[in-house]
This record gives structure tokens, sequence and C-alpha cells, in this order.
């Protein structure tokens, strides 16, 4: 049999399109469909939606990519009675008019269809009724991720707005898409666990990581001096799901010799923070640029995550050869006691530990630099994507 070639559709820029790209480069790219789509990245569109300016990328070929602009820009300006109600209503538009778009184009008996959460369902549909491989792509750990996040807002009152809990309308879609899929790939144990909890038949889930293009710089970063502050980087959603408040908790324990910076935007409520009074100096939203100059200029990144997909920002952080102290709530990329230290959710106590160990000992802070900068290896952008293709092949 022919290799299999591959129909691809995602809503936003999604890791930078990277699936569309590995497949692309493998000639097993059928087509890709997305929402926005941008000529060339100096385009007069793209200088009216600066916020659009990484729909672009010179990898894939324009023939390659379908996209319709002007009725996406409709779908997000025309609001519903809830973020989860637009979700529905945009998925469903969005996947509705892709499978329509590739029954014009012709389906084949060699071809799939890979597609992302709460845009695949009629995509998994149109690949079940012709008898060919459907893939969902989960890009969260699910409804599990949501309930979290009630739990943690009870713990932490006051903290957030409340933005409630899905309806039911969007939590239907989901697990529609769940049962339509032939096969179900996230990024992590976390995730494939999570919706293992919820139903999903544990031999339709399949774990591929995200993979990154990332150098790692050429040193491993140097211990701060007796006189100098342990520099602690957050980056990231400050938010009582990324498990912020544990951090900044951990903060407060230590006190003199340490050093917390935040970097991201902010769903903490100012009179919150004012309360808790925590030694953090908040950056708010960063560019990439001054986010690689907090990483540069820090020690060790803390991702206190309590639910995450994945968390990329592991790798940006090991990139600049940072160890990285994070919770098993993610994807896997801390080795404990090599690269960085895997440690409890929700324990300031954890998390406090582990940078006095890093703060007393130079030494150690310097090896676990070394082997971060040696850790991205394993995820990077070949090794993945040859992951990925196993996988796929699997699918088919």
């Amino acid at each position: 049999m022919n290799p299999r070639h591959w129909h691809v559709a995602h809503l936003a820029a999604r890791d930078y399109y990277s699936v569309p790209r590995f497949l692309h480069e493998r000639g097993r790219l059928a087509g890709f469909y997305t929402d926005f789509w941008l000529p060339s990245p100096l385009s007069r569109f793209e200088q009216l939606l600066g916020r659009m300016s990484g729909r672009y990328h010179p990898e894939l070929p324009g023939s390659m990519v379908r996209a319709e602009n002007f009725r996406s820009l409709f779908r997000h300006f025309k609001t519903g009675s809830s973020v989860f109600a637009d979700w529905v209503r945009i998925g469903k538009d969005f996947a509705e008019r892709a499978a329509a778009d590739i029954v014009r184009r012709g389906l084949r008996p060699d071809h799939g269809i890979l597609a992302y959460t709460s845009g695949s369902l009629e995509l998994l549909e149109l690949a079940a009724a012709h008898e060919i491989p459907g893939v969902h792509v989960q890009i969260d750990p699910g409804p599990a991720w949501y309930r979290t996040r009630a739990a943690e807002l009870r713990l932490w009152p006051g903290a957030e707005s409340d933005p409630g809990m899905p309806d039911a309308a969007y939590l239907d879609r989901v697990q529609a898409e769940w049962r339509a899929a032939s096969m179900i790939i996230v990024n992590s144990n976390h995730s494939a666990d999570s919706l293992i909890d919820e139903g999903v038949p544990r031999e339709k889930v399949r774990i591929v990581p995200l993979g990154s293009n990332l150098v790692p710089l050429p040193n491993p970063l140097v211990a701060p001096t007796k006189g100098e502050p342990l520099r602690i980087l957050f980056a990231g959603s400050v938010s009582v799901a990324k498990g912020f408040p544990y951090l900044a908790e951990a903060a407060r324990m230590l006190g003199k010799g340490f050093e917390l910076h935040a970097a991201g935007g902010n769903r903490l409520h100012r009179d919150f923070i004012d309360e808790k009074q925590w030694p953090v100096r908040f950056h708010g939203h960063v560019s990439r640029a001054r986010l690689s100059e907090l990483m540069r200029s820090s020690h060790v990144l803390v991702f206190p995550t309590l639910s995450d997909g994945f968390g990329l920002v592991q790798l940006e952080a090991m990139a600049h050869g940072l160890p990285v102290i994070a919770t098993p709530c993610c994807g896997g990329v801390v080795e404990d006691g090599l690269s960085g230290f895997v440690v409890a959710p929700r324990s300031a106590e954890a998390i406090a530990d582990r940078l006095q160990r890093l703060r007393a000992d130079p030494a150690l802070l310097t090896r676990m630099s070394r082997n971060a900068l040696a850790r991205i290896g394993a995820f990077d952008a070949a090794t993945t994507a040859g992951m990925l293709m196993e996988t796929l092949d699997a699918a088919a």
C-alpha cells in the first residue's frame, strides 16, 4: 500500500504549524486547513492585524493551505452567550467547511484526516464514513482541567474571577470527537491519564510529546556568587491553575537570598495580590525577546502547574541552561534529580526545599544546568516528528 497522505486541520498557529510542516517535509501532506493564513510575512493584511503576525510559515507553500480569512474574522467577531458556546460554534463551522472542501478536492483510500480539539468532529465523521483513519489531537487534559481550576478557586477565594465550568454543548462536542476518532494523540502521560479517567478507551490513546527547534546555549549558567540571590523565574499565565500561589508561598518561606520574577499575563486580582504581599516582581506579558532575556538572567525555572497538556516553556528554559522544577501534571520533560526536580502539585514546601538545595550547592546547580542543555535533544523536532510519523503509520 502507498504511504498514507494526511489532511490536517486546526485553528490558530498550533505549535507553529509543526504537524503540517513535518508531513509536508516528508511528502505526506494532502492539504492543510486553518482559519487565518497570510500570503507572506510582510503582507498588508498582517500589518493591519498585528496579532496575526504568526499566521504564516515559509516551509508551508500556499498551494497546500486552505484558509478563509474574512469568514474567520466574522466567526470571531460574532460572540455568543459564553466562550464555550463560541468554541462550539467556531469549531463546528470550521470543521464543516474543511470537510466540504476535502470532499470537493477528492478523498482517496490512502488518505487520513488529523484534526484538533473542538474543531474535529465533522472531519472525523467524514473519515469514518470513508473508512479511513480519523485522528483527533487533544490539546489539553480535557474536562479534568476545568474541574482542577474550579477546585483551586475554592482553595484561594478571591484570587480570580470564576469563568465557570464548560456548558453541556461544549462537553458533548469534545466527547463526541473522542468517540468518532479512530485514534487520539495527546502530548503527555498526564493528558492520557485524564482522558482515560473520562472513559476514553486506553487503546485509542497515543502519547507524542511536542518538539522544538530550540538551539541550546553553548555553556551552562553561572551559579550565584555568595552575596547574589538565586533568581527564580515563572513564565506563563499567573493563575491558580498554573499553581502560581504555591510558588509565591514558597518564595515567602525562603526569604532573603532568593528573588522571584513572574513573566506572563496576570489573572489574579490586584487586591488579592496586595493582601498576600508575596515577594514577587511581576513583569506582565512580555515579548519572546524579553522572555529570553529573563531566562538568561535567571538560575532556575519553576513550573508548578496543576494541569497542562505539555508545557513548552520547560524546553525553552532548558535551552537557556535553566534547571526546571515542575510537577508531574504536564509533559515529562524534567528528569528528577538530573535536569531539575519533579515535585508534588500544591506543595509550597517541596518547591522551597528544592530551591534551597540549589542555592546551597552551586555544583548541583551547574550540573543540572549541563543536564538541562543536553535534555532538550530528546525533544528536538526531528525526533518528535519521527515519533509522530510512526504513530500515524500505526493508525493506517
